[in-house]
């Protein structure tokens, strides 16, 4: 029987698997500068599901997202979607899995493009997903709107017109434009007050379910992935330190770090 990657054996048995990461190895520069950003990173996440990605600033987490979606370029490792070796793969062969794989970025001002309006913003997702479905792309847009809660009527406004939790609905529609399976969400609450924070969580669990979406969800904030992840990795120093379904993460950390982040949270 094959080896099962460490950070994979804790993962939940019996579902659908439809990310898998063996051994993400990710280092910039070069000679003595090199530096190792991501080491030896491995998890899976079943469909339908949500795996919460969480440590400090400067863990690797953010790190892992971008090099899920190739905006950062893996230096070893193999990332299995829906049982195909993306890692395998020139970039005329991942394109197709750009519309399936999406974004959702933690600053939601600075993800929009202020001189567009948000018709303009999400066009530009369409240009790229649908470019056939032209004559649909104002039904498309319009729903889109309101699957995130906003009123289609706000698709001429400009991002300096919304508030933070409204831009980043607007962020969420433009994901949505060229219907994923799979969204890669990092940090997407961290700039929002927390009323607002509960408001896109719920949104988002919402979708999860409506939608069959699964989420890599990274962050910094154990209590903020606590409601929303079915499991949690830990990373400290570009390694994963412990995984676990998140009850179990929450009732009995083993690592001395996961302890430490869960003391932080205040009032725990």
């Amino acid at each position: 029987m094959r080896a099962v990657p460490a950070g994979l054996e804790n993962a939940p048995g019996g579902l659908d698997e439809l990310l898998r990461v063996e051994g993400l190895r990710v280092e910039f520069g070069s000679g003595q500068d090199r530096v190792q950003a991501v080491r030896d990173v491995s998890f899976r996440i079943p469909r339908h599901s949500t795996l919460g990605l969480v440590g400090e600033s400067g863990s690797g987490k953010t790190t892992v997202g971008r090099a899920l979606i190739r905006l950062v370029k893996p230096s070893a490792g193999r990332i299995t979607y829906d049982g195909i070796d993306l890692s395998a793969l020139g970039e005329s062969g991942f394109r197709p899995f750009r519309k399936r794989i999406q974004m959702i970025f933690q600053d939601p001002y600075s993800s929009l493009d202020p001189r567009l309006s948000i018709r303009g913003s999400l066009r530009e997702a369409l240009e790229q997903g649908f470019p056939h479905r032209k004559p649909e792309w104002e039904d498309i847009l319009a729903d889109k709107m309101r699957v995130v809660g906003l009123d289609p009527d706000y698709l001429g406004r400009y991002p300096h017109e919304f508030s933070g939790g409204q831009r980043q609905r607007i962020g969420i529609a433009r994901a949505l434009c060229v219907e994923p399976e799979f969204l890669i969400c990092d940090e997407p609450v961290s700039s929002l007050d927390v009323s607002i924070q509960a408001q896109i969580l719920n949104l988002m669990m919402d979708l999860q379910e409506r939608l069959g979406l699964s989420y890599l969800f990274i962050s910094h904030d154990l209590r903020v992935v606590k409601h929303i992840a079915r499991e949690v990795a830990v990373m400290q120093r570009g390694e994963i330190v412990e995984l676990k379904e998140t009850e179990e993460l929450y009732r009995s950390p083993a690592h001395a770090y996961t302890r430490s982040l869960l003391q932080a949270i205040p009032g725990r």
